[in-house]
């Protein structure tokens, strides 16, 4: 027990690492419909609102530089990017990631104006190669502890966290993992 405890405490030091910052939270509420994250005990820095640089495609830009663990490279064509922050450790993530799974293989992979990011906050390498493998994971993630600068990019203050951003690093929305769902509502097709 005291061993597991220990385990636990070094995991949610090494995910703050990650995502640093320095408040917490336990609940979110979207769609009036309450989602539990696990806290990271640690605070979302903002996303730019500005431009995030001059290029078209910014987001692109440095997804160049990151380190993948599975699937490979991102789209770079993609109008808009879905960040997805989650854990194999994660009771909301294990609950949220076949059904976000399911949607890429059946959607977003198909569409070339949108791309899923998982930046994992998995301590080791091993854990979330795993859970990508078991959830039948087909989007790119990210090794864990890559800090690579994204546009857009931010630390969230618990997982399951979303982001949707433009290619320029531009925030759309943001929240609880589940909102990869609902994706549509929050990009334009034109």
């Amino acid at each position: 027990m005291k061993k597991t405890a220990i385990t636990l405490v070094a995991a949610i030091a090494f995910a703050s690492s990650l995502f640093a910052g320095t408040s917490s939270h336990k609940n979110s509420t979207f769609a009036g419909t309450e989602h539990q994250s696990a806290s990271l005990g640690v605070s979302a820095k903002p996303a730019t609102k500005a431009k995030a640089a001059d290029s078209k495609n910014a987001v692109a830009a440095a997804l160049g530089d990151v380190k993948f663990l599975v699937n490979g490279k991102p789209k770079t064509t993609a109008k808009y990017y879905i960040f997805l922050y989650s854990a194999s450790w994660c009771g909301p993530c294990q609950a949220e990631m076949p059904k976000i799974s399911a949607l890429y293989s059946k959607e977003i992979s198909k569409n070339p104006k949108v791309e899923l990011i998982h930046f994992s906050a998995d301590r080791a390498e091993a854990p979330a190669k795993e859970w990508a493998k078991k959830e039948k994971v087909k989007f790119p993630v990210v090794v864990p502890g890559d800090t690579t600068a994204v546009p857009g990019k931010t630390r969230p203050t618990g997982i399951p966290f979303m982001q949707i951003v433009r290619a320029d690093g531009t925030e759309i929305t943001s929240g609880h993992g589940s909102k990869v769902l609902e994706y549509k509502k929050y990009i334009s097709e034109k």
